[in-house]
């Protein structure tokens, strides 16, 4: 009989251990729902993109959020903690006590801290842009001005040295084409100043030509003379290239240039000279 009543009684306290633990993780179990905004203590401005968490919760989802633009927050987490703080830069951080109720508001007020520096907007005088007094539009004029004195045309007699250099080669030519097993033994042709390289691309030299030449002038009766010092080029196989007629071809698409002249044309556009 007495066995029989320990056990009756171990059970019945069992039972309401039971009860009591479950009571308790429901309780702790249950979560509570924070609204509200953050503003500005002195001028009631909300404050965006602060930060609220709540005190004592582990950094998870629903205990940290940020307000939005307009200063609005909103909250989850267990009623067991009962205190969130608001902290945003240059504002002192901020508590706010909660209750248990399951949906509650709150208004939270920061300060500003007292070594906050003020915001100072500095402005530079807007200068009205003016040709007079610019070295640049003077010395550009003078140019205008003179330039039918200083071109070849209106000097009697002239003599000078000229140096011309013609180069044109296949551009955008990629690493893997550069590489190939036929370009082995002639790599050189990409490392000499006449190739480039820019973003991984290559350009290598079809046709190179180099002249030097004294050049002689007279106005009148008018007369250009040109005497060949020195001449060039790459030679492709005559066989399969009309070497002479490449070069008249080339000497035509580039046509000698004069700045002085209003219009000025290379390879197949025109441009309109500076100094027009």
């Amino acid at each position: 009989m007495r066995a029989k009543i320990d056990a009756t009684t171990f059970i019945t306290k069992l039972f309401f251990s039971i009860t009591l633990v479950l009571t308790v993780s429901m309780a702790f179990a249950q979560n509570k729902t924070v609204t509200g905004t953050v503003k500005d203590a002195k001028t009631k401005n909300p404050i965006p993109y602060a930060t609220v968490a709540v005190v004592g919760a582990p950094a998870s989802a629903g205990t940290t959020t940020s307000t939005n633009a307009n200063g609005e927050f909103k909250l989850v987490f267990p009623t067991s903690y009962v205190k969130i703080r608001a902290s945003y830069i240059g504002y002192d951080s901020k508590d706010a006590f909660v209750t248990n109720d399951a949906t509650q508001t709150k208004e939270i007020l920061m300060d500003q801290q007292d070594n906050m520096l003020e915001e100072v907007v500095v402005k530079a005088t807007k200068k009205k842009y003016s040709n007079k007094d610019n070295p640049a539009v003077a010395l550009i004029r003078k140019v205008i001005e003179n330039k039918e004195k200083n071109r070849l045309s209106g000097q009697q007699y002239a003599e000078f040295d000229q140096y011309e250099k013609m180069s044109l080669g296949l551009s955008n030519l990629s690493e893997k084409f550069v590489n190939k097993k036929i370009f082995k033994n002639y790599q050189f042709l990409f490392e000499t100043d006449d190739s480039a390289k820019t973003a991984n691309k290559y350009v290598l030299p079809a046709f190179i030509e180099e002249k030097m030449s004294k050049v002689y002038y007279r106005k009148d009766p008018s007369k250009t003379k040109q005497y060949i010092l020195g001449d060039q080029r790459a030679q492709f196989d005559p066989r399969f290239i009309d070497n002479d007629g490449l070069t008249a071809y080339f000497n035509k698409l580039y046509e000698q240039v004069d700045i002085y002249d209003n219009n000025i044309s290379l390879v197949t556009n025109q441009f309109l000279s500076p100094i027009a």
